[in-house]
């Protein structure tokens, strides 16, 4: 193909040719910055251990957070919110990149013995991730805050996966100095101060943003001057008028959601007032459900809200986790969405889709949900899956899952590999799960085991917990009991 182009230009006319010269240098042509300036940025607000019913909008009475309840009001909340494994490296592997974390083999957190758990320092290189996308599409990518992608020591830092500007922590990148005794205090205001930084930075571009921050995990440390600031309605309705003169473990908490409210709130006000927040997509979730108090010291008391199960647990307050999605004029305001399911695995085909970037096809197992995210109400094309083989300690044994678990629609089906456990939901009538259904539905049990079994067989194989997917519990017993 001749690409020259054909010498006509003697053929203008002066005036005509000066026109168009003027209009070559002042005026930008397609595919430049008037284009680029159409293509929405995104940002991920990932929280650590933050659970369902942490926040007023999701029926918390006693946490005050007015900012993220703000955020739910100019948005859409969902009440159906899912991440992909009940703790946290496998859930942010999953956000980006579209994949259940058990097919890249990553079942648990990548830190300490790896090869007790059979996992790589990384996941492989040839894997696609949507930072990865997002940058060779021309968007500026950032990651700030929490990453546990990879081993500290040992794992590529950040950058190997499409991300221009990163300051993180657990990570082998740059972050933040451990010895800092305050550091666990401020070090979300830390991470949303590099986040403000990024954005202002990249306001004529479009960008990508992840702002991961490090609570409500454990340790709950609040500094004094959160804990006064930290709002907690128990003593309110306490009769005695004015704050108890005590610290408690929910006080800690609140002090600490308290401040992470606000940091959200000062970056949302900081995106409207660059005049990003109409052509901007803010999502707001949690990488798992809320820590058991008695894991280890200064745990968190965090809320499922309604439902069994907290983190490690593949019951519903492990693994569905708030869901708040903002785009003014774009996403519709004030809606609460009980219908459709979603999760943050489809955050990567979602977020293509929007910015107009293809994703080859085989490359997600999540779904484009961007028609979900603009309104419309509709059930899932596919189920979604889960495999956890690491559960640790002795935690509330009612909050022990089996191994499996797959929701299609309103069914939600729990069982082992090797069959045992067997329990079947239906999470409309009985969002709870506590009634066993399953004896009463063989045929549904039967349809969602071959998939989920079918899963299960095509993951990895490696290391499994002993007590994986078991509900034991060492019942008091006389000397000479066998």
């Amino acid at each position: 193909m001749n690409c020259q182009a054909p010498q006509q230009h003697s053929r203008i006319k002066p005036a005509l040719f000066l026109l168009l010269l003027f209009s070559a240098v002042l005026l930008p042509s397609a595919g430049t910055a008037v284009e680029e300036k159409r293509r929405p940025n995104f940002v991920f607000i990932f929280l650590d251990d933050a659970g369902w019913g942490d926040f007023g909008c999701y029926g918390n009475a006693y946490t005050q957070t007015p900012y993220i309840d703000r955020m739910a009001e100019a948005g859409t909340l969902f009440t159906d919110g899912y991440v992909n494994s009940p703790v946290c490296s496998p859930s942010r592997v999953a956000a980006l990149t579209g994949r259940y974390p058990g097919r890249l083999g990553v079942h648990h957190i990548q830190w300490g013995n790896l090869e007790k758990y059979g996992m790589a320092n990384a996941v492989a290189e040839d894997v696609v991730w949507l930072t990865q996308v997002l940058q060779k599409a021309g968007y500026r990518t950032g990651h700030f805050g929490k990453w546990h992608i990879a081993h500290t020591s040992q794992g590529p830092d950040p950058s190997a996966y499409g991300i221009d500007d990163h300051r993180t922590s657990i990570s082998p990148g740059p972050g933040w100095d451990r010895k800092d005794n305050n550091l666990i205090a401020k070090e979300d205001e830390l991470i949303f101060e590099e986040g403000l930084r990024f954005i202002e930075e990249n306001r004529e571009k479009p960008f990508y943003l992840n702002l991961w921050a490090k609570r409500p995990h454990t340790p709950i440390a609040p500094s004094e001057e959160q804990m006064s600031k930290g709002e907690y309605a128990d003593w309110k309705a306490s009769g005695f008028g004015a704050p108890l003169p005590f610290t408690t473990p929910h006080r800690q908490y609140a002090a600490t959601m308290t401040e992470i409210d606000r940091l959200v709130g000062v970056f949302m006000e900081r995106l409207k007032a660059l005049g990003l927040d109409e052509n901007t997509l803010v999502l707001l979730s949690s990488d798992n459900g809320p820590e058991y108090l008695n894991v280890k010291f200064n745990a968190s008391v965090g809320s499922a809200g309604p439902f069994r199960g907290l983190k490690r647990s593949l019951y519903e307050g492990g693994i569905r986790v708030p869901f708040i999605a903002v785009w003014p004029g774009h996403i519709p305001a004030g809606k609460v969405n009980h219908s459709s399911v979603i999760s943050v695995l489809d955050w990567f085909p979602t977020v293509c889709h929007l910015a107009g970037v293809p994703v080859p096809d085989g490359l997600c197992d999540g779904e484009d949900m961007s028609d979900v995210l603009l309104g419309s109400d509709r059930d899932r094309a596919s189920p979604l899956l889960w495999e956890f083989r690491f559960p640790q300690g002795s935690y509330q044994v009612i909050n022990r899952s089996p191994m499996l678990a797959i929701r299609d629609g309103a069914w939600k089906l729990l069982m082992n590999p090797d069959r045992s456990r067997v329990e079947l939901y239906n999470l409309a009538d009985d969002p709870m799960e506590v009634d066993n259904v399953a004896p009463a539905h063989a045929d549904v049990v039967e349809r969602l085991s071959k998939p989920l079994m079918e899963f299960h067989q095509s993951l990895p194989k490696g290391p499994v917990h002993p007590q994986a997917g078991k509900n034991t519990y060492p019942w008091p017993r006389q000397k000479n009991d066998s």
